[in-house]
């Protein structure tokens, strides 16, 4: 069957307005709403573990103060360490606080300390031992044990459950007392203070 010319002109034109209307998509879609992936979680981590590795030899250039504050001017341009500073491949702004403390992503789960937890008591210890527990929706749950630093690591990447965290549930219970269930944070580490 052969297509006239008018039928041709409107199948190719409704194809150019579909893909120009994912490019407008996959441009201007905030990010975090449903473009998750593996790929660009592990690019940003990439690129604020080197960002941290800067901060660090700028704090060494500069007296080897960690609690010095940093900020992009200090580490991008004709005397930082990077030309341009590194971005986030979704879109996310990077945030810098004190030089001895991780950059953060202003994306979440784009976080060097994602999935995080520190246990303490409310005097500030640690409390090792303690039973932590991962709730997402529609997921099998998760328990871990915190380590002598009262710490534990609840994921590595979840790329089937980006989505679910949002609406997850940690829960913590101390050498069989109560056990206590907090919502997920959106900034990374979770510390959690239990009697």
């Amino acid at each position: 069957m052969k297509l006239n010319l008018r039928t041709r002109t409107k199948i190719i034109s409704a194809g150019a307005v579909l893909i120009f209307g994912f490019f407008i998509w996959a441009i201007f879609i905030p990010p975090g709403l449903g473009r998750w992936s593996k790929a660009a979680y592990e690019s940003c981590n990439a690129k604020l573990k080197t960002i941290y590795v800067a901060q660090l030899m700028w704090c060494e250039d500069h007296g080897g103060d960690t609690n010095l504050i940093v900020t992009p001017a200090d580490l991008a341009g004709s005397n930082g360490y990077f030309k341009k500073l590194p971005s986030c491949p979704e879109g996310g702004t990077y945030m810098f606080r004190k030089a001895g403390e991780y950059p953060r992503c202003s994306i979440p789960m784009h976080s060097l300390e994602f999935g995080r937890v520190l246990i303490v008591d409310v005097g500030g210890s640690a409390i090792p031992d303690a039973r932590v527990t991962l709730t997402l929706p529609g997921k099998p749950s998760r328990t871990l044990t915190t380590d002598r630093n009262g710490e534990t690591w609840l994921t590595d990447f979840p790329a089937s459950e980006a989505n679910a965290w949002d609406r997850g549930v940690v829960s913590v219970l101390r050498s069989n007392q109560s056990a206590q269930s907090i919502a997920l944070p959106t900034n990374w580490p979770l510390r959690i203070a239990i009697k």
